[in-house]
């Protein structure tokens, strides 16, 4: 069983290839048919690692089931915040061309709709202990940061010369497996309120491993993304105390 701050860890880089996988441009165009299956797979052992942290830290089903409940209810709320139809229709036609147009249109509807992610938030908390729910709350609370960088400037990161979001997203969870090797199982046991400079190495070692996967797939623009849920992260960690450069914090 992975302690909740591995399953936090893999959440924010969810959020990441996630933001980034859905407003996609030029090559951003994601082959469903390969990945489904394995995002499949991934969102399962996911949840199957939420509802045992559930049971143990509360004894009971009530709050997991609770959870997923909050969780059927996002997609409700999303649409009764964003033009759906309207934004998957443009979407399909985004190009360098049209994303002056679609941007401006649509981010601020995506940045009202954070609001949507907070009942589960609420309940995801009930199954943390207190430092790891300070986590969760500031990786939540960096979404907004992640939009307004893909906003910028109409979606300019999104545009970069070289990008290959196909490559890196179909192979976004073989790196995420890959990198998390990196962690040892005593870190892995560790509560987050207890790491010192071992793990804290060991963190940011995974999160040079997968900025050398982007780079290989010519991603780095993705990785950006990843970074800002990543000092979000650190910057609620004892492991602030042991970033001895730019690299380490993500910038």
């Amino acid at each position: 069983m992975k302690t909740s701050a591995t399953v936090i860890c893999f959440v924010v880089g969810i959020m990441a290839a996630t933001i980034a996988k859905n407003l996609p441009g030029d090559n951003n165009q994601i082959d469903r048919s390969t990945s489904s299956s394995e995002e499949l797979s991934d969102y399962k052992e996911y949840i199957t690692q939420i509802q045992t942290m559930c049971y143990e830290r509360t004894n009971s089903t009530e709050t997991f089931q609770n959870l997923l409940v909050s969780m059927y209810g996002v997609p409700l709320c999303l649409q009764a915040t964003v033009d759906l139809p309207s934004l998957m229709n443009d979407v399909s036609d985004l190009d360098a061309s049209t994303r002056h147009e679609l941007f401006p249109k649509y981010c601020s509807q995506i940045r009202s709709a954070l609001v949507c992610l907070d009942p589960p938030k609420e309940e995801f908390r009930k199954c943390l202990d207190p430092n790891d729910a300070v986590i969760l709350d500031s990786v939540v609370n960096a979404m907004p940061e992640a939009i307004d960088l893909l906003c910028k400037n109409d979606g300019e990161i999104l545009f970069k010369d070289d990008a290959n979001y196909n490559v890196c997203m179909d192979k976004y969870s073989n790196y995420a497996t890959e990198c998390a090797t990196l962690v040892s199982n005593e870190t892995d046991l560790m509560e987050v309120s207890k790491f010192g400079r071992p793990q804290c190495d060991e963190l940011f070692n995974v999160r040079n491993c997968m900025e050398g996967k982007f780079n290989e797939c010519n991603g780095p623009q993705v990785m950006e993304v990843f970074d800002v849920f990543w000092r979000a992260f650190i910057r609620n960690t004892p492991c602030k105390n042991f970033v001895t450069s730019a690299k380490d914090e993500a910038n």
